[in-house]
Protein backbone atom coordinates (compact mmCIF):
# COMPACT_ATOMS: atom_id res chain seq x y z
CA UNK A 1 0.00 0.00 0.00
CA UNK A 2 1.09 3.53 -0.65
CA UNK A 3 0.18 6.73 1.21
CA UNK A 4 0.40 10.36 0.14
CA UNK A 5 4.13 10.67 0.90
CA UNK A 6 5.49 7.18 1.15
CA UNK A 7 5.08 3.52 1.86
CA UNK A 8 3.32 1.86 4.72
CA UNK A 9 5.98 -0.37 6.11
CA UNK A 10 5.45 -3.44 8.22
CA UNK A 11 4.75 -1.30 11.27
CA UNK A 12 2.57 1.12 9.33
CA UNK A 13 4.95 3.96 10.26
CA UNK A 14 6.10 6.44 7.63
CA UNK A 15 9.03 8.81 7.92
CA UNK A 16 9.19 12.19 6.20
CA UNK A 17 12.11 10.88 4.14
CA UNK A 18 10.15 7.94 2.72
CA UNK A 19 9.16 10.00 -0.30
CA UNK A 20 12.84 10.11 -1.23
CA UNK A 21 12.99 6.34 -1.46
CA UNK A 22 11.11 6.40 -4.75
CA UNK A 23 13.42 9.02 -6.28
CA UNK A 24 16.56 7.10 -5.27
CA UNK A 25 15.41 3.63 -6.26
CA UNK A 26 16.60 2.60 -9.73
CA UNK A 27 15.01 -0.41 -11.44
CA UNK A 28 17.27 -3.47 -11.77
CA UNK A 29 18.90 -3.80 -15.17
CA UNK A 30 19.36 -0.13 -16.00
CA UNK A 31 22.91 0.46 -17.21
CA UNK A 32 25.24 2.67 -15.22
CA UNK A 33 26.83 5.03 -17.71
CA UNK A 34 27.97 8.66 -17.80
CA UNK A 35 25.00 9.72 -15.76
CA UNK A 36 26.24 7.55 -12.92
CA UNK A 37 29.75 9.08 -13.09
CA UNK A 38 28.25 12.58 -13.05
CA UNK A 39 26.15 11.60 -10.08
CA UNK A 40 29.22 10.40 -8.19
CA UNK A 41 31.04 13.65 -9.00
CA UNK A 42 28.05 15.66 -7.75
CA UNK A 43 28.00 13.63 -4.56
CA UNK A 44 31.72 14.27 -4.03
CA UNK A 45 31.29 18.01 -4.51
CA UNK A 46 28.31 18.04 -2.18
CA UNK A 47 30.39 16.34 0.50
CA UNK A 48 32.82 19.25 0.44
CA UNK A 49 30.09 21.82 1.10
CA UNK A 50 28.67 22.68 4.53
CA UNK A 51 25.73 20.50 5.49
CA UNK A 52 22.36 22.11 4.79
CA UNK A 53 20.61 23.26 7.91
CA UNK A 54 17.54 21.28 8.95
CA UNK A 55 14.24 23.16 8.66
CA UNK A 56 13.61 25.25 11.74
CA UNK A 57 11.06 23.93 14.20
CA UNK A 58 7.71 25.68 13.99
CA UNK A 59 6.73 27.19 17.35
CA UNK A 60 3.42 26.28 18.96
CA UNK A 61 1.88 29.49 20.22
CA UNK A 62 -0.83 27.61 22.13
CA UNK A 63 0.21 24.63 24.24
CA UNK A 64 -2.85 23.52 26.12
CA UNK A 65 -4.63 20.77 27.97
CA UNK A 66 -8.32 20.13 28.61
CA UNK A 67 -9.73 20.43 32.12
CA UNK A 68 -13.29 20.63 33.47
CA UNK A 69 -15.51 22.27 36.00
CA UNK A 70 -16.99 19.05 37.32
CA UNK A 71 -20.41 18.78 38.89
CA UNK A 72 -19.19 15.84 40.99
CA UNK A 73 -16.02 17.39 42.46
CA UNK A 74 -15.43 20.45 44.65
CA UNK A 75 -14.13 23.73 43.24
CA UNK A 76 -10.69 22.92 44.59
CA UNK A 77 -10.41 20.17 41.94
CA UNK A 78 -10.37 22.47 38.92
CA UNK A 79 -8.06 24.91 40.70
CA UNK A 80 -5.61 22.07 41.33
CA UNK A 81 -5.95 21.14 37.66
CA UNK A 82 -4.99 24.68 36.65
CA UNK A 83 -1.92 24.46 38.89
CA UNK A 84 -0.97 21.11 37.34
CA UNK A 85 -1.44 22.48 33.82
CA UNK A 86 0.85 25.41 34.61
CA UNK A 87 3.48 23.05 36.06
CA UNK A 88 3.22 21.02 32.86
CA UNK A 89 4.27 24.03 30.80
CA UNK A 90 0.83 24.69 29.33
CA UNK A 91 0.09 28.22 28.18
CA UNK A 92 -3.65 27.56 27.92
CA UNK A 93 -6.38 25.37 29.38
CA UNK A 94 -9.47 24.43 27.38
CA UNK A 95 -12.67 24.39 29.43
CA UNK A 96 -15.99 23.13 28.08
CA UNK A 97 -18.91 25.16 29.46
CA UNK A 98 -22.48 23.92 29.81
CA UNK A 99 -24.51 26.90 28.57
CA UNK A 100 -27.68 25.19 29.78
CA UNK A 101 -26.19 24.98 33.27
CA UNK A 102 -24.74 28.49 33.42
CA UNK A 103 -27.80 30.32 32.03
CA UNK A 104 -30.44 27.69 32.83
CA UNK A 105 -33.87 29.32 33.01
CA UNK A 106 -33.93 32.63 31.17
CA UNK A 107 -31.74 35.01 29.22
CA UNK A 108 -29.36 36.99 31.44
CA UNK A 109 -30.00 34.99 34.62
CA UNK A 110 -26.89 33.05 35.58
CA UNK A 111 -26.37 30.23 38.04
CA UNK A 112 -24.33 31.92 40.76
CA UNK A 113 -22.51 28.81 41.93
CA UNK A 114 -21.37 27.98 38.39
CA UNK A 115 -20.30 31.54 37.60
CA UNK A 116 -18.39 31.77 40.89
CA UNK A 117 -16.44 28.64 40.02
CA UNK A 118 -15.69 29.88 36.53
CA UNK A 119 -14.54 33.23 37.95
CA UNK A 120 -12.20 31.42 40.33
CA UNK A 121 -10.81 29.19 37.59
CA UNK A 122 -10.07 32.12 35.27
CA UNK A 123 -8.48 34.07 38.13
CA UNK A 124 -6.29 31.12 39.15
CA UNK A 125 -5.22 30.61 35.53
CA UNK A 126 -4.31 34.29 35.17
CA UNK A 127 -2.28 34.10 38.39
CA UNK A 128 -0.34 31.18 36.86
CA UNK A 129 0.17 33.03 33.54
CA UNK A 130 -2.20 30.61 31.80
CA UNK A 131 -5.10 31.71 29.61
CA UNK A 132 -8.43 29.96 29.17
CA UNK A 133 -10.09 28.76 25.96
CA UNK A 134 -13.83 28.53 26.69
CA UNK A 135 -16.01 26.16 24.66
CA UNK A 136 -19.70 26.84 25.42
CA UNK A 137 -22.16 24.20 24.23
CA UNK A 138 -25.62 22.76 25.04
CA UNK A 139 -28.61 24.99 24.43
CA UNK A 140 -30.70 25.77 27.54
CA UNK A 141 -34.35 24.78 27.60
CA UNK A 142 -35.63 28.36 27.32
CA UNK A 143 -33.57 29.05 24.16
CA UNK A 144 -34.50 25.94 22.18
CA UNK A 145 -36.93 25.28 19.40
CA UNK A 146 -39.17 23.03 21.51
CA UNK A 147 -41.85 24.80 23.53
CA UNK A 148 -42.18 24.12 27.26
CA UNK A 149 -38.93 22.17 27.47
CA UNK A 150 -38.00 23.62 30.85
CA UNK A 151 -38.94 21.25 33.65
CA UNK A 152 -39.21 18.32 31.23
CA UNK A 153 -35.83 16.52 31.31
CA UNK A 154 -36.31 14.48 28.13
CA UNK A 155 -37.19 17.55 26.06
CA UNK A 156 -34.47 19.60 27.71
CA UNK A 157 -31.86 17.01 26.71
CA UNK A 158 -33.20 17.01 23.15
CA UNK A 159 -33.02 20.80 23.00
CA UNK A 160 -29.49 20.90 24.38
CA UNK A 161 -28.06 19.19 21.28
CA UNK A 162 -29.73 21.55 18.81
CA UNK A 163 -29.18 25.09 17.65
CA UNK A 164 -30.96 27.75 19.68
CA UNK A 165 -34.18 29.14 18.21
CA UNK A 166 -32.39 32.49 17.91
CA UNK A 167 -28.65 31.97 17.30
CA UNK A 168 -28.05 35.45 18.69
CA UNK A 169 -28.90 34.08 22.15
CA UNK A 170 -25.71 32.04 21.99
CA UNK A 171 -23.91 35.10 20.65
CA UNK A 172 -25.11 37.21 23.56
CA UNK A 173 -24.02 34.53 26.05
CA UNK A 174 -20.53 34.23 24.56
CA UNK A 175 -20.26 38.02 24.36
CA UNK A 176 -21.06 38.14 28.09
CA UNK A 177 -18.15 35.77 28.75
CA UNK A 178 -15.84 37.71 26.43
CA UNK A 179 -16.65 41.00 28.15
CA UNK A 180 -16.33 39.53 31.64
CA UNK A 181 -12.93 37.91 31.17
CA UNK A 182 -11.35 39.79 28.26
CA UNK A 183 -7.66 39.14 27.68
CA UNK A 184 -7.53 36.45 30.37
CA UNK A 185 -9.10 34.25 27.72
CA UNK A 186 -7.23 32.68 24.81
CA UNK A 187 -10.47 32.64 22.82
CA UNK A 188 -14.10 31.58 22.59
CA UNK A 189 -14.60 28.31 20.71
CA UNK A 190 -18.03 28.14 19.10
CA UNK A 191 -19.57 24.82 20.18
CA UNK A 192 -17.92 21.42 20.02
CA UNK A 193 -17.84 18.93 17.14
CA UNK A 194 -20.81 20.10 15.07
CA UNK A 195 -20.14 17.22 12.66
CA UNK A 196 -21.20 14.78 15.43
CA UNK A 197 -24.93 14.28 16.21
CA UNK A 198 -23.97 13.55 19.82
CA UNK A 199 -23.13 17.25 20.14
CA UNK A 200 -25.05 18.93 17.29
CA UNK A 201 -28.11 16.93 16.30
CA UNK A 202 -29.40 19.02 13.40
CA UNK A 203 -30.99 18.11 10.07
CA UNK A 204 -28.70 20.64 8.45
CA UNK A 205 -25.62 20.65 10.69
CA UNK A 206 -23.58 22.72 8.24
CA UNK A 207 -26.11 25.49 7.64
CA UNK A 208 -27.19 25.76 11.27
CA UNK A 209 -23.58 25.90 12.47
CA UNK A 210 -22.67 28.64 10.01
CA UNK A 211 -25.72 30.64 11.15
CA UNK A 212 -24.50 30.25 14.75
CA UNK A 213 -21.04 31.50 13.77
CA UNK A 214 -22.42 34.49 11.90
CA UNK A 215 -24.58 35.49 14.84
CA UNK A 216 -21.81 35.01 17.39
CA UNK A 217 -18.81 36.64 15.74
CA UNK A 218 -19.90 40.29 15.68
CA UNK A 219 -21.29 40.14 19.22
CA UNK A 220 -18.06 38.73 20.66
CA UNK A 221 -16.00 41.26 18.70
CA UNK A 222 -18.12 44.09 20.03
CA UNK A 223 -17.49 42.92 23.59
CA UNK A 224 -13.78 42.09 23.17
CA UNK A 225 -12.38 43.20 19.81
CA UNK A 226 -9.04 41.38 20.08
CA UNK A 227 -10.37 38.09 21.45
CA UNK A 228 -10.12 35.23 18.92
CA UNK A 229 -13.34 33.50 17.88
CA UNK A 230 -12.50 29.86 17.21
CA UNK A 231 -14.64 27.91 14.75
CA UNK A 232 -14.95 24.32 13.65
CA UNK A 233 -13.96 22.12 16.60
CA UNK A 234 -14.28 19.32 14.06
CA UNK A 235 -14.42 15.74 15.29
CA UNK A 236 -11.58 14.08 13.43
CA UNK A 237 -9.85 15.57 10.41
CA UNK A 238 -13.17 15.96 8.62
CA UNK A 239 -12.09 17.79 5.47
CA UNK A 240 -15.38 17.06 3.70
CA UNK A 241 -17.43 18.74 6.45
CA UNK A 242 -14.96 21.63 6.50
CA UNK A 243 -15.39 22.18 2.77
CA UNK A 244 -19.16 22.24 3.20
CA UNK A 245 -18.72 24.93 5.86
CA UNK A 246 -16.75 27.01 3.38
CA UNK A 247 -19.44 26.58 0.74
CA UNK A 248 -22.10 27.63 3.27
CA UNK A 249 -20.27 30.90 3.93
CA UNK A 250 -18.24 30.33 7.08
CA UNK A 251 -15.32 32.56 6.07
CA UNK A 252 -15.25 35.97 7.71
CA UNK A 253 -16.89 34.79 10.93
CA UNK A 254 -13.90 33.39 12.83
CA UNK A 255 -10.27 34.10 13.61
CA UNK A 256 -9.01 30.56 14.24
CA UNK A 257 -10.04 27.16 12.88
CA UNK A 258 -10.03 24.18 15.27
CA UNK A 259 -9.71 20.47 14.53
CA UNK A 260 -9.64 17.29 16.67
CA UNK A 261 -7.38 14.93 14.69
CA UNK A 262 -7.67 11.74 16.72
CA UNK A 263 -5.83 8.64 15.53
CA UNK A 264 -7.64 5.98 17.60
CA UNK A 265 -5.07 3.47 18.90
CA UNK A 266 -2.60 3.85 16.04
CA UNK A 267 0.90 5.27 15.77
CA UNK A 268 0.68 8.98 14.81
CA UNK A 269 2.62 8.38 11.58
CA UNK A 270 0.51 5.44 10.41
CA UNK A 271 -1.38 5.91 7.15
CA UNK A 272 -4.66 4.29 6.14
CA UNK A 273 -6.61 3.93 2.94
CA UNK A 274 -7.54 7.42 1.75
CA UNK A 275 -11.21 6.67 2.47
CA UNK A 276 -10.45 6.78 6.19
CA UNK A 277 -8.29 9.91 6.24
CA UNK A 278 -10.74 11.74 8.51
CA UNK A 279 -9.96 9.20 11.24
CA UNK A 280 -6.22 9.84 11.13
CA UNK A 281 -3.74 12.33 12.52
CA UNK A 282 -0.99 12.80 9.94
CA UNK A 283 -2.95 11.88 6.83
CA UNK A 284 -6.05 13.71 8.00
CA UNK A 285 -4.25 16.93 8.78
CA UNK A 286 -2.77 16.88 5.30
CA UNK A 287 -6.31 16.75 3.87
CA UNK A 288 -7.32 19.65 6.13
CA UNK A 289 -4.37 21.63 4.84
CA UNK A 290 -5.23 20.88 1.22
CA UNK A 291 -8.86 21.89 1.76
CA UNK A 292 -7.87 25.17 3.41
CA UNK A 293 -5.38 25.92 0.67
CA UNK A 294 -8.00 25.27 -1.99
CA UNK A 295 -10.34 27.73 -0.25
CA UNK A 296 -7.51 30.23 0.35
CA UNK A 297 -8.02 30.20 4.08
CA UNK A 298 -4.99 31.59 5.92
CA UNK A 299 -6.41 31.81 9.44
CA UNK A 300 -4.46 30.01 12.21
CA UNK A 301 -5.33 26.40 13.06
CA UNK A 302 -5.45 24.99 16.59
CA UNK A 303 -5.85 21.33 17.41
CA UNK A 304 -8.14 21.82 20.39
CA UNK A 305 -8.27 18.09 21.14
CA UNK A 306 -5.59 15.47 20.56
CA UNK A 307 -5.00 12.31 22.54
CA UNK A 308 -4.80 8.56 23.01
CA UNK A 309 -6.67 6.65 25.72
CA UNK A 310 -5.14 4.01 27.95
CA UNK A 311 -8.26 1.85 28.28
CA UNK A 312 -8.24 -1.92 27.92
CA UNK A 313 -10.40 -1.74 24.79
CA UNK A 314 -8.81 -3.53 21.84
CA UNK A 315 -9.96 -4.83 18.50
CA UNK A 316 -12.73 -2.33 17.72
CA UNK A 317 -10.35 -0.05 15.79
CA UNK A 318 -12.00 3.24 16.72
CA UNK A 319 -11.28 4.42 20.27
CA UNK A 320 -8.99 1.46 20.92
CA UNK A 321 -6.72 1.99 23.90
CA UNK A 322 -2.93 1.96 24.02
CA UNK A 323 -0.48 1.20 26.80
CA UNK A 324 0.60 4.08 29.06
CA UNK A 325 4.07 3.92 27.47
CA UNK A 326 2.55 4.14 23.98
CA UNK A 327 0.37 7.08 25.02
CA UNK A 328 3.49 8.95 26.15
CA UNK A 329 5.42 8.08 22.99
CA UNK A 330 2.57 8.91 20.60
CA UNK A 331 1.84 12.29 22.19
CA UNK A 332 5.52 13.24 22.31
CA UNK A 333 6.01 12.33 18.66
CA UNK A 334 2.75 13.91 17.47
CA UNK A 335 3.68 17.24 19.06
CA UNK A 336 7.13 17.05 17.46
CA UNK A 337 5.61 16.25 14.05
CA UNK A 338 3.46 19.37 14.23
CA UNK A 339 6.63 21.46 14.55
CA UNK A 340 8.64 19.73 11.82
CA UNK A 341 8.00 21.07 8.29
CA UNK A 342 9.14 17.74 6.83
CA UNK A 343 5.84 16.13 7.83
CA UNK A 344 3.68 18.69 6.03
CA UNK A 345 1.44 19.50 9.01
CA UNK A 346 3.32 22.51 10.38
CA UNK A 347 0.43 24.84 9.50
CA UNK A 348 -0.94 24.42 13.02
CA UNK A 349 -0.04 26.94 15.72
CA UNK A 350 -1.69 25.37 18.75
CA UNK A 351 -2.26 21.95 20.29
CA UNK A 352 -4.45 21.04 23.26
CA UNK A 353 -3.97 17.57 24.72
CA UNK A 354 -7.18 15.83 25.66
CA UNK A 355 -7.00 15.65 28.64
CA UNK A 356 -5.17 16.42 31.90
CA UNK A 357 -6.96 13.88 34.12
CA UNK A 358 -9.06 10.78 33.60
CA UNK A 359 -12.76 11.36 34.18
CA UNK A 360 -13.54 7.89 35.53
CA UNK A 361 -12.03 4.69 36.81
CA UNK A 362 -13.49 2.03 34.49
CA UNK A 363 -10.45 0.47 32.78
CA UNK A 364 -12.59 -0.76 29.87
CA UNK A 365 -14.15 2.62 29.06
CA UNK A 366 -12.13 4.63 26.50
CA UNK A 367 -13.75 7.93 27.52
CA UNK A 368 -12.57 7.48 31.11
CA UNK A 369 -8.92 7.06 30.22
CA UNK A 370 -7.59 9.90 28.06
CA UNK A 371 -5.86 11.66 30.95
CA UNK A 372 -2.18 12.33 31.43
CA UNK A 373 -3.00 11.45 35.02
CA UNK A 374 -5.43 9.03 36.59
CA UNK A 375 -8.51 10.54 38.19
CA UNK A 376 -6.75 10.44 41.59
CA UNK A 377 -3.83 12.41 40.04
CA UNK A 378 -1.45 9.46 39.81
CA UNK A 379 0.76 10.45 36.86
CA UNK A 380 1.03 8.37 33.71
CA UNK A 381 4.26 8.43 31.68
CA UNK A 382 2.53 10.82 29.26
CA UNK A 383 2.54 13.58 31.88
CA UNK A 384 6.33 13.84 31.80
CA UNK A 385 6.46 13.34 28.03
CA UNK A 386 3.99 16.13 27.28
CA UNK A 387 5.64 18.41 29.81
CA UNK A 388 8.99 17.97 28.07
CA UNK A 389 7.37 18.55 24.68
CA UNK A 390 5.62 21.71 25.87
CA UNK A 391 8.71 23.14 27.52
CA UNK A 392 10.73 22.48 24.38
CA UNK A 393 8.12 23.82 21.96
Amino acid sequence: MFGPLGTIRGTGAVTPDDVGVFALHRPVGVRRGPARRLGLLAALLASLLPAAAAPAAVPLEQRGVAIDISFTEPASAELADVDAAAALGATTVRVALDWSGLEPLRRGQYATWYLDRLDALVARAAARDVRVLLTPLRTPCWAGTVANACGRPTLAREVSLKSPRDPADYGRFTAFLAGRYGTRLAGIEVWNEPNMPSFWNERDPVGSYVRLLRATYPLVKRAAPTLPVVAGALAGSDAAFLDRLYVAGMKGSYDVLSVHPYNDGRDPAQLLDARWASATFLQGLRTIRATRDARRDTTPVWLTELGWNTSAQRGLTWLDGVTPAQQADYLRRAIAMLQDPAWGIDFTSGVFVYRLRDVGTDPANPQHNYGLMAMDRTPKPALEAVGAAFRGA
